[in-house]
Parts: C-alpha cells; structure tokens; sequence
C-alpha cells in the first residue's frame, strides 16, 4: 500500500549522515521504539536510488561532514488510503500562492474523502475544484 524511496543527490558515506533503516521492522507494525535497534546506514553512490516499505523504521545519521546532505525524499501510497501525516492545516494564504496541484500532493482534494478521521476536508476539496477547473487541470 505504501512505499518509500530516496534519491541519493549527493554520495551517502559512512560520515555524509545517510539515511538509515531498520530492516524487517515494517512487520512490527508500530512507532520505533526510541531505543531501536538494527538500523543501517544506506551507503550509496550519487544518483542511486533506494526503495523500501512505507513502515521500515527509518532516519537519518548524524552528519560529520562539512556542508548539507542533499536528497530527494518520496513516499508512495495507493490513492484509496489517507496519509500518515496530515496537511489539513495549510493556511489558505499557501494555497493561494501555490500551483493547484499542490492541493493534491498535500491530500487536500481527496476524491474518496478519507482525508480527515471524521470525512472529507471540505474547504480543500472545493478550493482544489475551483482552482483546477479555472486553469483547465
């Protein structure tokens, strides 16, 4: 239902504070303890790309080198079922400045209506339907 990948922008090394895993740990289906054992570090080349189960406990290491770690971070889920964070309280004044399609990555305009425990985000459905239909999405 739900998968996690990591574009690796710059090399991940031992020292750069690549991201790490618990592996197996999706089946435990719960929060990481805070004393999780196990975890990996994820040592790739620039322009690698890793993949794993949305629930994998996973983080980051602590980076000893100088500088930023770079990556492009993505979650995967099927359409059908809400996301693990929520959105819900992007501030209208966002929305305004952004492209429509930002009401989708956030899961504001969810067809199915799931988007909250109690139903549908009624104000970002219809902003979504406004915005799309006047700029022909």
């Amino acid at each position: 239902m739900n998968a996690t990948t990591i574009f690796a922008l710059d090399d991940f090394t031992e020292t750069s504070g690549p991201t790490t895993l618990v592996p197996g740990s999706f089946r435990e289906n719960c929060f990481p303890p805070d004393d999780a054992e196990g975890a990996i570090k994820l040592i790739m080349p620039k322009g690698s790309a890793a993949l794993w189960h949305g629930a994998t406990w996973h983080g980051a290491a602590i980076r000893e080198d100088a500088g930023k770690r770079i990556t492009l971070h993505n979650t995967y889920g099927r359409l059908f079922h809400r996301t693990f964070d929520s959105y819900l309280d992007i501030g209208a004044e966002i929305l305004a400045r952004n492209p429509p399609a930002v009401t989708t990555l956030c899961g504001l305009d969810d067809p199915f209506e799931k988007n909250t425990d109690h139903g549908t985000y009624r104000e970002g459905l219809n902003y979504a339907r406004r915005h799309y239909t006047q700029n022909g999405f």
